[in-house]
């Protein structure tokens, strides 16, 4: 097994607890939220929402996980992140293409892990749909 470099575990070590469990807030959702209420269509209610519920419930986890488009950023920008809690940040556009057995992602374009770095983020975040 080849080992991690020292930045890589402590980022891990910022976005969990001292007994090395995760406990994520994981709201990089847009498109799932945008669909279970119209209000959301517009992003400064989708940034908003997320913006409220970070401010309400980082505070009980070891990371958030939010997306670069409407709310990392602002979570950031807002304080809603306490001190303790580490930053983790989407890779991946909402949506996927591909047919139904093999479904792809695609990076938000423009985005990397550089710029989520420069951002303060402790790690990333890439879903990866396996084929079924």
């Amino acid at each position: 097994m080849k080992p991690i470099t020292i930045g890589k575990f402590r980022g891990l070590q910022q976005i969990s607890s001292t007994r090395g469990t995760f406990t994520a807030l994981a709201l990089d959702h847009r498109q799932n939220l945008r669909k279970a209420n119209p209000a959301f269509v517009d992003d400064g209610e989708l940034s908003r929402f997320k913006l409220d519920v970070t401010c309400i419930l980082a505070e009980g986890a070891t990371a958030v996980l939010l997306d670069p488009e409407v709310s990392a950023a602002q979570a950031i920008a807002a304080n809603c992140i306490p001190n303790h809690v580490g930053l983790v940040v989407a890779l991946e556009s909402t949506g996927y293409t591909g047919d139904a057995t093999a479904r792809h992602a695609q990076i938000i374009p423009g985005w990397s892990v550089e710029k989520a770095k420069r951002m303060g983020a402790n790690a990333v975040k890439l879903l990866v749909v396996l084929p079924s």
